[in-house]
């Protein structure tokens, strides 16, 4: 592992196995490195500085993405709120800022993608999905501020709980994953291959398809990999008397009993009142967060299929042998390419195999604090979703293999995306190795009331498949039961 800094190693660098499960390929890991214009011009646009922490350039890894995770200097922090007040202010809040500012621009981003020429360079190409990322990272940010602010109003009375109150508090509003959910969950419904069932997937595919299935450009799209849809859907059918579509009432049910039970804990009309502007402002907060994934695949499942369209040309020419060995380009090489790189890429996707198989140090450089992990059989993390529940663990590393599920299993698994939400209908919890309590994972869980541990770190080593366990999703915690 190198840097490009050597002071660099003195911070605290988290690996990000929630947007990077699995060690990258060459390529993909390149994405992030040449790809900083575009996150500068988001930033510029949105009238703040990218963050320092953000600006360093990660270290070199072996195809792990790790990230700086100090906080900013307090001059910094106090001037990047004070910009992101002003974004707010100048879009009449938090949605608009959404709406008109963020959506826009990240739409025409996926659009140049989608139509950018065979010989487009690599580096414009990490810049346009740079560009869309962060216009998504700027509108999720702006929608914290609305999340600290109810937890600000709850603090009195619940104290170091106020967070976790209105985390609750930000649920139940419909958003684009559930939306997609409920759409999949009717198909299961209905007769196999019949025109009603066909005409509804093809409608699916047309508004969900281009997600890739992970943030990285090495995860297929929905519709590349029309296999794990169907996977899914031979689950779902098993379980089709599950009544999916009421999630989304149930949701905003707990959400309305949780805001009585706290405004009848406040003191006074003026604490009151207060929380109730600040709780209006909060309905966005999901939809946003949700949206923000949505476009944030749709934005790597763009790039992925340029970049495939670049292998199948390299291909053709006889400079690679398949379509996918171009992700085992170097950026250079995906430019202009030299000679026949066959043998390159046979030897870099080896070294790409061995690193795949390793679990990555969750920490490197300052590693005080890091305190997740597993001791006298309980699995530790951080709460996502409240509850308890125990069962099975079904430990599931791909969605091709979501036919595995079974009512009252616990889900195990490295990290999700909405694609695979639709088995949050069928787990009874779910438990991952990455995350934190915003991360989409967590929030998908609250949505269908289901218990959720997120950032074990090593959950899916340390719980084996078809192994009784007990979770914990308000402490956090996972309890590996002995055999009686």
């Amino acid at each position: 592992m190198t840097f490009a800094d050597p002071s660099d190693l003195g911070l605290r660098w988290v690996v990000d196995r929630e947007h990077v499960p699995v060690a990258m390929t060459p390529l993909a890991d390149a994405v992030r490195r040449v790809g900083g214009a575009g996150t500068d011009l988001a930033y510029a646009e949105s009238g703040l500085r990218v963050p320092s922490t953000l600006s360093r350039e990660p270290p070199v890894a072996n195809g792990f993405d790790y990230y700086v995770d100090d906080w900013l200097p307090e001059a910094e922090r106090d001037e990047f709120e004070r910009g992101l007040g002003r974004l707010a202010d100048r879009h009449g809040g938090t949605l608009g800022v959404w709406l008109s500012h963020s959506l826009p621009r990240v739409r025409e981003a996926c659009s140049w993608l989608e139509a950018a020429p065979l010989d487009t360079t690599f580096r414009a190409l990490a810049e346009r999905r740079a560009y869309a990322w962060s216009h998504t990272g700027v509108a999720g940010i702006v929608a914290r501020r609305d999340l600290l602010a109810v937890a600000a109003s709850c603090e009195p009375v619940f104290g170091d709980r106020a967070t976790l109150i209105a985390y609750g508090l930000a649920q139940g509003s419909v958003n684009e994953t559930i939306s997609a959910d409920v759409a999949l969950w009717q198909i299961a419904g209905m007769e196999p291959d019949s025109p009603a069932a066909n005409a509804a997937l093809q409608r699916f595919l047309a508004a969900f398809g281009s997600q890739a299935t992970g943030w990285s450009i090495d995860h297929p799209t929905l519709l590349e990999r029309p296999d794990l849809v169907d996977a899914q859907l031979r689950m779902l059918r098993r379980h089709a008397n599950r009544d999916v579509d009421a999630v989304p009432t149930e949701a905003a049910d707990r959400r309305r009993e949780l805001a009585d039970h706290t405004r009848s804990r406040l003191n006074s009309n003026e604490e009151r009142a207060q929380f109730e502007r600040r709780l209006a402002r909060l309905e966005s907060f999901v939809p946003i967060r949700e949206a923000r994934a949505h476009w944030q695949l749709v934005a790597s499942g763009a790039l992925r299929r340029a970049v495939r369209a670049r292998g199948r040309a390299l291909a053709e020419q006889g400079v690679i042998e398949a379509i996918d060995d171009v992700f085992f380009l170097t950026a250079q090489e995906y430019d202009e390419p030299t000679g026949e790189l066959r043998k390159s890429v046979d030897d870099r996707r080896a070294d790409h195999e061995r690193w795949t198989a390793v679990h990555p140090p969750v920490v490197i450089g300052d590693t005080t604090g890091d305190a997740v992990g597993a001791a006298d059989g309980v699995v530790h993390g951080a709460p996502g979703a409240p509850g308890v529940v125990r069962g099975p663990a079904r430990v599931i590393f791909d969605l091709v293999d979501a036919d595995r599920l079974e009512p009252g299993d616990i889900l195990v698994t490295t990290m999700t995306s909405p694609p695979w939400t639709p088995l949050f209908g069928i787990a009874a919890a779910v438990v991952t190795d990455a995350g934190d309590t915003l991360s989409h994972v967590a929030i998908a869980a609250r949505e269908y009331g289901i218990p959720c541990v997120v950032g074990t770190n090593h959950a899916t080593t340390l719980i084996r498949d078809g192994a009784s366990v007990a979770v914990d999703g308000g402490a956090g915690t996972v309890h590996l039961e002995r055999p009686r």
